[in-house]
């Protein structure tokens, strides 16, 4: 499964828990499938990702069309011979218009654990 999202800026690094940790941050608004608009009620969609990427950013700016689709990878740990298989699920995105992709996002809630607002209620 495949959605589209509107940029709502281009994609950006920004400094991580340590420095030689960088994130890469990615913002835009969900777009209603198979058509031009974005959905209704707005849906803001925030990725972030690992900023250690051994290419540039993507010359994505903001209003772009960019592609969201998960992925899954599998690792095991021979290391401690445990037999043990380790999915990672992540998102691809990628630009058909610009070109590039950025590869290993995941969703991102500033204010997931946030429950000031429930309070007030």
């Amino acid at each position: 499964m495949q959605i589209e999202i509107q940029l709502a800026s281009a994609p950006l690094e920004q400094p991580g828990i340590r420095p030689e940790w960088p994130v890469i941050r990615l913002d835009g608004f969900l777009r209603q499938p198979g058509s031009t608009e974005l959905a209704r009620p707005v849906a803001l969609i925030q990725l972030i990702g690992n900023g250690r990427m051994r290419s540039p950013l993507p010359d994505w700016r903001e209003a772009d069309i960019v592609t969201l689709e998960p992925m899954m990878s599998c690792s095991w740990n021979d290391s401690e011979e445990t037999g043990r298989c380790y999915p990672d699920l992540f998102i691809q995105v990628s630009c058909a218009a610009r070109g590039g992709l950025i590869m290993g996002m995941i969703p991102y809630n500033p204010d997931l654990y946030d429950f000031t607002k429930d309070a007030k209620k």
